[in-house]
């Protein structure tokens, strides 16, 4: 009597109809195999071609490509990480690094992702991807930041004023008391931002917002 054979694209996966009665006991046949030649299962379980792997195409057996994995790379001199999957498209450009070295792609996930608090990647003395302490601004960057920040918080003490109406109410002699008290602390407070010298920074006390 002639073996039937067959094949689960969806498994895939080659069967005799010997293997059916235990499949069958397990509830476990695949409901999409389907009947193939005997030469053709002799083929398919057998070695695969180097470099090939069992796959289906149009629901049949077939030899496909194994993909080969993917590598990692960083690049010292320029910090940055690389994959081989743009490689070609890099070299092609001329710019795939000479110092370019192979790294495991725990190390790649690790980098690639958020740094932890203070800290930039860096490269160690061998050239593999470290967190370094993050670089103290220079003193230029300091001001700047220190600029923007007494900007911002005269602009807002301003605003604040205004929308108390209090420079209006003054001109015109209708302010309570408490509302005169208030208004000289905001004066005072926005007199204490402007005489603020920011060439001292990052050692700026900044003035209490008023209460």
């Amino acid at each position: 009597m002639t073996t039937k054979y067959f094949y689960s694209p969806a498994q895939n996966l080659l069967l005799s109809e010997q293997d059916k009665p235990w499949y069958d006991a397990r509830g476990a046949w695949p409901d999409d195999a389907r009947g193939i030649t005997e030469k053709v299962f002799s083929e398919f379980s057998g070695t695969p071609p180097e470099g090939k792997k069992l796959s289906a195409e149009n629901g049949s057996p077939a030899w496909a490509d194994i993909t080969p994995p993917v590598k990692y790379f960083f690049s010292p001199s320029l910090n940055l990480l690389y994959c081989d999957i743009n490689r070609s498209a890099y070299e092609t450009a001329g710019s795939w690094p000479e110092d370019a070295r192979e790294i495991t792609r725990a190390v790649f996930t690790e980098f690639a992702g958020t740094p932890p608090t203070d800290k930039v990647r860096s490269a160690d003395p061998d050239g593999v991807p470290v967190w370094a302490d993050m670089p103290q601004p220079e003193h230029a960057e300091l001001v700047a930041r220190a600029d923007a920040q007494k900007t911002a918080r005269i602009a807002d003490a301003s605003a604040y004023i205004n929308t108390q109406q209090w420079p209006g109410k003054a001109a015109l002699g209708r302010l309570s008391d408490a509302e005169k008290k208030q208004y000289i602390k905001w004066l005072d407070y926005l007199d204490a931002l402007t005489a603020i010298d920011t060439t001292e920074a990052p050692d700026i006390n900044w003035p209490e917002i008023p209460a």
